[in-house]
């Protein structure tokens, strides 16, 4: 686990502060996520998060999409694929849900996520803009 103080502050957000087994495991039923967990001989060194969304059911004209919450692979094992690996592992994984529609936001300054995401068949389909004061 990647403790909080270590985290770089230049997200633009605080990063959570780190949780307990018992609360990532609540956090995670809670919210009907799906997590992928990339180990080196049972050691954790990157994990993908999604949450499947369903339309409300008065909405029966949208479709269902898996949304990629979080993505990451510790420094030194990237470069390697995990990455890629993770990300087409959940799109595997919404195949077989015949959900066909996976969804991520990242952050304009991260290009090598971007090349990535590109590389995988992602597309441009919205801007978000903040404003700071």
């Amino acid at each position: 686990m990647v403790h909080y103080a270590t985290m770089p502050q230049n997200f633009g957000h605080q990063p959570p502060k780190p949780m307990d087994e018992n609360s990532v495991m609540g956090w995670i039923a809670r919210h009907s996520l799906e997590v992928l967990l990339a180990c080196d001989d049972g050691v954790p060194v990157g994990f993908c998060v999604m949450e499947i969304r369903h339309p409300p059911h008065d909405q029966s004209h949208f479709t269902a999409y898996g949304l990629i919450l979080d993505v990451f692979v510790s420094t030194m094992y990237r470069r390697h694929g995990i990455a890629r690996q993770l990300i087409i592992a959940m799109r595997d994984h919404l195949r077989a849900q015949q959900v066909h529609e996976l969804i991520l936001d990242v952050y304009e300054y991260n290009t090598p996520a971007k090349q990535l995401y590109i590389n995988l068949g992602f597309q441009t389909e919205k801007t978000t803009m903040a404003w700071k004061f």
